[in-house]
């Protein structure tokens, strides 16, 4: 299994490796972690054949699945870092709703772009977009 993303990929993030406890030099080994771990989640999820697609648009989907995926991860893992450090200060609880709320919508997101993996959706509907069928007679009920 290869990884789509790579550790410059989440630097839009703006999280530092001081962030988690780590250095310079070992952060992009982390962060790589993070994503090899999340590629082999998402695999499983997805199956290797669509992982592993070339077409378009079905990896742009699978990409922005995994991005999804590593940066709410990343994000669970900066906020249990900063609840040790306050837990070890002997610090109040902090308030990490909005931590929380990016949490969510990264993972909703990516769960937008499993589900159009998933059901081989190549149209970009949009999340707001809902159709049906309306049937309609001008010949009166049949009853």
């Amino acid at each position: 299994m290869a990884t789509i993303t790579k550790p410059s990929d989440y630097n839009e993030l703006l999280l530092k490796p001081e962030m988690f406890g780590k250095n310079d030099t070992t952060y992009p080994d982390f962060v790589q972690g993070v994503i090899d771990d999340q590629a082999e989640i998402l695999e499983g999820r997805v199956g290797s054949t669509a992982y592993a697609s070339a077409s378009k648009p079905k990896s742009t989907y699978v990409k922005q699945a995994e991005k999804c995926l590593v940066s709410a991860e990343l994000l669970i893992r900066r906020k249990n870092k900063i609840l040790e450090n306050v837990a070890a200060n002997g610090q109040e609880p902090l308030d990490t709703t909005a931590l929380d709320s990016q949490i969510q919508l990264y993972a909703g997101k990516a769960e937008g772009w499993i589900s159009r993996v998933v059901s081989d959706t190549s149209a970009d509907a949009g999340d707001e977009m809902a159709s049906g069928v309306v049937v309609t007679t001008h010949f009166g009920s049949a009853a």
